[in-house]
């Protein structure tokens, strides 16, 4: 069906009829109706759920009839009181979020970049104001992306192609105005004004900071010493209140596509700027925010998590000229390792690139997480010739394992959402238990195999085989490796086992250090 002939009416008319999941499970949700709850626990269960949250403050705002602005959660519950709100609840303690439900995976993925935009907001507010805070700042910068919260349920098929195609490497706002007939700032303010939000000139304004300023301004990027001082056509719409709202809602939906691409970079550049803050202080910042979002208890298991697509590789950048292609073996030079390339696949194993990885794992030459399961999946698809892999790792606080890296899948964002029981009798789980183990699926025993598999995993098995083997961290077990070589590969034989085995005795040291180093920063 054409999107052509839909544009900025269509499309609030469609959000207007759908209701963000609840995220709550039934104990926080037995605290909002109990009786004798006060404000202060109220506060804190609808603080961890978004879709709540934004019901009680458009409630809110209905009943000051325009008399006075509602600045936020507290603000509206201060407003309202403990029996208005807990009223209010009783009518809206549904849908709760389904996984099965068409666009509910999304719109909560969608929710939690939005609460990695506050936390970002917050990494940079707190250094300059550490005994200052601004409530109406968090929500401005919430409200930035409510449009994106409800388009998967509103309309599941066009989230897909959006994720698609921005997985392909194409820039978010660009696919969805082609695909919605308008941009989706538009469709935002236009949504939060039917959903009984009064226009709110800090939100207004925080859609001001336009891509013109954003291209001039990431320039001026404080490294070291005093901030740059910034010409006056920059100055004016950086100064604005609200400038850093619409800056943290940028970046934490450019670095939710990818962290390392050149408009993330920019913008943490541009962060630098806004803030008055060293570059290195605002990307270690990012990182943090990151680990926060990733540890939320609303968000765990539901998501792909923020700090796990630091490990995913950049993406190639788009180009409009043909590429020509280029062949070279993977061999990084010691003080390079993992250098990019377009990698082959060869029928026999090539020993030299395996020993290249063991090398550079040996010396600790690898500079940080991402580009090592970078040169991992490189080595793997290069030196053996296996085309597909995916990394699993331990969900923290859960017995389940989740798919933090995938490459060579299409579409690879499906295959990273990807939830795997670790407690239980499954072939992966049992591998995880094992620690240091590894296991070759021959192509005579996958139709075995597939039935101690997790159902999750069945539709990936190759009739080629599958290799698999245990990740530690200091000796602990952390995960598991999958590699294949897809559905056009070539037979596993003894060979390539023997240098995988090899590849991987090697691997968890490596990934032990990197790990540590992350944490330290």
């Amino acid at each position: 069906m054409s999107t052509q002939a839909r544009g900025l009416e269509f499309w609030r008319a469609r959000l207007r009829e759908v209701r963000l999941p609840i995220l709550s499970g039934a104990d926080a949700l037995s605290i909002l109706t109990a009786p004798e709850v006060d404000l202060q626990s109220l506060g804190r269960v609808l603080d961890a759920d978004l879709p709540l949250a934004l019901d009680v403050i458009a409630y809110a705002s209905t009943q000051t009839r325009g008399s006075h602005e509602i600045l936020g959660l507290q603000h509206a519950l201060g407003m309202l009181g403990v029996a208005q709100v807990q009223q209010r609840l009783k009518l809206r303690l549904d849908p709760s979020f389904d996984p099965t439900r068409p666009g509910h995976s999304l719109c909560v993925q969608a929710l939690a970049s939005s609460r990695l935009a506050v936390q970002l907001l917050w990494s940079w507010t707190r250094r300059l104001h550490p005994t200052k805070y601004d409530e109406h700042l968090d929500w401005v910068t919430l409200l930035l992306g409510i449009a994106r919260w409800k388009l998967p349920l509103a309309a599941p098929d066009i989230a897909l192609q959006i994720e698609t195609r921005v997985a392909q490497g194409e820039r978010r706002s660009v696919v969805e105005k082609s695909l919605l007939g308008c941009s989706i700032e538009a469709l935002n303010i236009a949504h939060l004004h039917d959903i009984g939000l009064p226009p709110d000139k800090d939100l207004q304004q925080a859609t001001r900071l336009n891509e013109r300023v954003i291209a001039k301004a990431w320039r001026h990027a404080r490294h070291d010493g005093l901030a740059p001082e910034l010409p006056p056509e920059l100055a004016r719409p950086l100064r604005q209140r609200t400038a850093i709202c619409m800056l943290a809602h940028l970046l934490a939906w450019s670095v939710r596509d990818d962290w390392y691409s050149l408009r993330s970079q920019r913008l943490l550049a541009l962060a630098s700027t806004l803030a008055g803050l060293p570059l290195d202080t605002v990307i270690a910042g990012s990182r943090g925010a990151a680990l926060r979002v990733s540890h939320a208890p609303e968000f765990r298991n539901r998501i792909t998590a923020p700090a796990a697509q630091l490990l995913w590789p950049p993406k190639p950048r788009r180009s409009l000229r043909p590429a020509t292609p280029v062949s070279r073996p993977y061999a990084s030079p010691p003080g390079m390792p993992g250098t990019r390339m377009t990698r082959r696949r060869p029928a026999q194993p090539d020993t030299a690139v395996v020993n290249t990885f063991a090398q550079n794992c040996l010396h600790g030459r690898h500079t940080d997480l991402r580009q090592f399961i970078d040169a991992t999946s490189q080595a793997l698809e290069s030196g053996l010739g296996l085309a597909r892999c995916m990394l699993f790792l331990k969900a923290t606080g859960t017995e389940q394992l989740g798919c933090y890296f995938a490459h060579g899948f299409n579409p690879a964002f499906e295959a990273r959402t990807l939830m795997i029981p670790a407690a239980d009798d499954n072939l992966l789980a049992r591998l995880f238990r094992h620690a240091s183990g590894s296991l070759w699926i021959k192509a005579s025993q996958v139709d075995g195999a597939r039935q101690q598999l997790p159902s999750e995993l069945r539709q990936y098995t190759q009739a080629s085989g599958v290799m698999l083997a245990a990740v530690n961290l200091n000796q602990r077990p952390v995960g598991v490796v999958w590699a294949d070589s897809g559905p056009d590969g070539h037979p596993l034989g003894e060979g390539h086992y023997d240098e995988f085995r090899h590849m991987f005795q090697h691997f968890g040291a490596e990934f032990s250090r990197l790990t540590q180093a992350l944490k330290r920063r």
